[in-house]
């Protein structure tokens, strides 16, 4: 085989094998303005919100070409609710406590335009467990999940606005 047909083949095997991750191009939100709202949270997890809300826009910032915007201007607002926090002990030890702890943490989200008309929608799901009695607490590893959350939403908001030309939008 001549060392073109072998690049030509090799090409060929690559492309159909792809994974179904998707590479965001820098160009993706076209510099628009996105206003992130402070994430509702309706749960007896306080403060959860406040982290929740701060990294969505750190990585709608560093993910996206968009700039973060303010409620009086913006050109795409991301809507987002905790619809679901809960904090469990799984596993109880001999001292009367608990060896592993779970936590589960749902958060949905909607990409709407400016008039409101939603453009967008998703929820993102998380499960975490974890050992009480290491270095693991439940508060880190809810933020660390919160933040997992944020980049996942941010890679479907990205790959939603690659595929809608602007004037769709």
């Amino acid at each position: 085989m001549s060392g073109g047909l072998r690049i030509a083949a090799l090409v060929a095997l690559l492309s159909s094998v792809s994974c179904a991750y998707q590479v965001l191009h820098p160009e993706v939100g076209e510099g628009r303005i996105l206003h992130i709202p402070t994430t509702i949270n309706e749960s007896r997890w306080r403060g959860i919100e406040v982290a929740s809300t701060r990294s969505l826009r750190q990585e709608a910032t560093s993910q996206l070409d968009i700039e973060i915007g303010s409620q009086s201007t913006y050109d795409l607002v991301l809507k987002t609710r905790f619809a679901d926090v809960q904090r469990r002990a799984s596993v109880g030890n001999r001292d009367g406590g608990f060896s592993v702890g779970s936590a589960r943490v749902q958060l949905n989200w909607e990409l709407a335009g400016p008039q409101g008309k939603s453009l967008s929608q998703g929820t993102v799901l998380r499960e975490l467990e974890l050992l009480t009695g290491s270095d693991e607490n439940l508060s880190s590893a809810v933020a660390e999940v919160v933040e997992d959350m944020a980049e996942q939403i941010m890679l479907e908001i990205g790959a939603e606005l690659h595929a809608a030309p602007t004037k769709q939008r």
